[in-house]
């Protein structure tokens, strides 16, 4: 019986092409228009580290001088997310977790040793600790990070992404070669393959849905090669360095790094704050840390909300989005109530031959099901239009920000059918309702 009421119901449609053409087009721009918009803030918003982001935390000490931080309009409460290059060299040191890492970076040219210096591209970097890659699930498609000897003498190797790597040596296996980062030559240990890791939490808000680096270092090769451009890095100091150069200015109280921590539990979390109260404590009494408390552990999320790496801005861009899938919505209501009402004759026919209401109801609702099934094809159609015309005006944006997975493709088969069904229960009740007698004097 239900194939029968689907035969009808495709019959129906054809009879009213045009009416049925504006409907299905109306619902698939709304439905576009929504998900495209939705599908980009789900990836922004989405956990980069499933089942890790409320073990993994970084660190901020509040390391500020007397006075009140002046960047941050005098909210005692806010500390910078970076440390000192000494606090974050004594938490290292210090092992009180079971992956830690710290962040620096800089920039310089870089270019493959068989090239010539000419051919050399401006790149900002990455300098880490090897946990860097183990604690951030980073996929390798050469090789590995380099060993933990290399980290702690901070050798020059190098780890570089697959896109670097095809452009320096057309993807080949380059494990081995040399590649040059400003005057020195590194040698290339390791190849991360596409990572999907979004947002990029662990650095700069503004690159938290870019491209990753395409080169990371040992974070102890940048300190013992003084490697630094200050123009290029964001950093604060309370207290201006003792002279302008790259070692007092790692001797300072100025913060540049970033330190992120996984632990095990809320006991190792808890145990870990005691750590950092009593290393501030410690250092409180050798004259530094001269403001008190306020130290943090904030996991992944909360540090993405007070990053605020999601505007609220996208937010406000999502509803207005399905306001006008709403508008739309209301318009094909007006479409269908036209369509039905076109077969007002046929309709008071069926129900002067014996039709019950219940059969005239799963009839057309068959034809809305159908006409929503269309909509939904077309409006999956015009979401992948709109998100590959997104991806080209953003292509410093991460692709993978553009990307429906199979649970948005589900979502949006399943809303576009829902909203058309849920929105054509108008039109029907008035279709289904209509008196016989005052339409069969019509024929």
């Amino acid at each position: 019986m239900f194939a029968y009421y689907l035969k009808v119901a495709w019959l129906s449609i054809r009879t009213t092409p045009l009416l049925s053409i504006l409907i299905v087009l109306t619902i698939a721009v709304g439905i576009a228009a929504a998900m495209t918009t939705y599908t980009v803030n789900y990836m922004m918003s989405k956990d980069p580290l499933p089942g890790l982001g409320d073990r993994t935390f970084i660190v901020q000490l509040n390391s500020w001088g007397p006075e009140k931080p002046f960047a941050y309009d005098g909210d005692e409460e806010r500390v910078t997310r970076f440390l000192t290059f000494q606090d974050a060299h004594n938490l290292l040191a210090a092992k009180q977790a079971k992956y830690q890492t710290a962040i620096g970076g800089s920039k310089d040219l870089v270019y493959a040793a068989k090239q010539s210096e000419s051919q050399a591209q401006s790149k900002e970097f990455l300098t880490v600790t090897v946990d860097f890659f183990t604690m951030f699930k980073s996929p390798f498609l050469y090789g590995m990070p380099w060993s933990s000897e290399d980290d702690a003498k901070g050798a020059d190797v190098v780890v570089i992404s697959k896109r670097f790597n095809d452009e320096l040596f057309d993807g080949k296996n380059s494990l081995g070669e040399n590649i040059m980062i400003g005057e020195r030559l590194y040698r290339i240990v390791g190849v991360l393959d596409t990572w999907p890791l979004l947002p990029k939490f662990y650095g700069s808000s503004y690159e938290a849905f870019q491209h990753t680096r395409d080169v990371f270092i040992p974070f102890y090769n940048q300190i013992n090669n003084e490697i630094l451009a200050k123009n290029e890095i964001a950093y604060r100091c309370w207290k201006s360095p003792d002279d302008e150069s790259v070692k007092a200015f790692f001797s300072s109280e100025c913060t540049w790094i970033y330190f992120w921590v996984q632990l095990e539990s809320a006991e190792d979390k808890q145990r870990y704050m005691d750590f950092i109260y009593n290393y501030a404590n410690e250092q409180r009494k050798t004259g530094r840390f001269q403001r008190e408390g306020y130290h943090k552990l904030r996991d992944i999320q909360d540090y993405l909300t007070y990053e605020e790496v999601v505007s609220k801005d996208s937010k406000i861009g999502v509803w207005l989005a399905f306001l006008f899938l709403f508008v739309c919505l209301l318009n094909c209501m007006s479409l269908m109530t036209a369509k039905f009402h076109a077969k007002a004759a046929e309709i008071g026919l069926r129900r002067a031959i014996g039709a019950s209401k219940q059969d005239l109801f799963i009839q057309y609702s068959c034809e809305m099901l159908l006409l929503g099934g269309l909509a939904a094809l077309c409006g999956l159609l015009l979401s992948f239009i709109g998100l590959h015309v997104t991806k080209e005006a953003y292509s410093y944006l991460d692709a993978e920000l553009m990307q429906m997975n199979a649970t948005l493709i589900a979502m949006t088969v399943l809303l576009t059918i829902s909203a058309t069904l849920l929105f054509g229960l108008l039109p029907i009740r008035k279709a289904i309702n209509i008196q016989p007698a005052s339409q069969l004097k019509s024929l």
